[in-house]
């Protein structure tokens, strides 16, 4: 399992939430939809988003895409990620 440190703060990051689902935006449109980790530092709550998955679970080609992207928009802010490419 991979370490993550803060620069700042020299502390482990620990995770946060297991599983969130992180939209990837690719010229300010949703393209991806991949699972992933949220991590945060104990310290100064810095956050990072590690543990991508080998695949994105839904992509903007996807028959269900839009559907899929109501559903996670519909969730509270901790369990999704909008990720700028």
């Amino acid at each position: 399992m991979s370490k993550y440190v803060c620069v700042e703060c020299e502390s482990l990051y620990r995770i946060k939430k297991n599983g969130i689902e992180a939209i990837m935006m690719l010229n300010g449109v949703e393209n991806e939809i991949w699972s992933a980790d949220l991590w945060e530092c104990p310290k100064c709550k810095r956050q990072l988003i590690a543990g991508f998955a080998k695949v994105p679970h839904h992509a903007s080609f996807s028959p269900d895409f839009q559907q899929e992207l109501e559903r996670i928009y519909a969730k509270p802010k901790g369990y999704k990620k909008v990720i700028q490419t």
